[in-house]
């Protein structure tokens, strides 16, 4: 199936998820190299085939080892799935790097970095998002925002 990914993009979410539920260590381990020559190919040219690649991707920090993968969402990703690979990752400068910008981000983009806080020290977690939470005028924001640090 990986080989010929292409054949499969009507429904690349729907193999997503699938490859997201089967995947484990020895399935990184043979198909890392190959999603990295993937992510450099014209695969991923439809928009929806390259937001569904990063978004499984984003959930295995064994992939964003991966030289190619690493630039790849270094250079071109999503918000979502990049706030994602920051949880799958423990990547706290990212998410520091980002927070100042809360406000300047759209709806999805703005939950997906609230619940990437979870990756920050718990004072620090805990203080921004109560913050948020007092001062957002968007109410599933700070719904959010309370549920990621309650549940952190």
């Amino acid at each position: 199936m990986i080989p010929n990914l292409n054949l499969f993009s009507p429904v690349i979410n729907d193999v997503a998820l699938y490859l997201s539920e089967v995947t484990d260590d020895l399935f990184v381990g043979k198909w890392r190299e190959e999603f990295g020559d993937i992510v450099n190919s014209s695969v991923i040219d439809p928009h929806i085939v390259r937001f569904w690649l990063e978004w499984y991707l984003a959930g295995f920090s064994e992939y964003l080892s991966e030289p190619k993968i690493r630039k790849f969402f270094n250079e071109n990703s999503y918000f979502v799935n990049r706030a994602k690979a920051a949880i799958s990752e423990d990547d706290l400068s990212w998410v520091r790097h980002q927070k100042a910008g809360l406000h300047n981000l759209g709806s999805w983009d703005r939950r997906a970095l609230l619940d990437a806080a979870r990756v920050l020290p718990g004072d620090e977690r805990s203080h921004w998002l109560k913050l948020t939470e007092g001062s957002s005028p968007i109410q599933i924001d700070q719904w959010v925002a309370k549920w990621v640090r309650e549940t952190s």
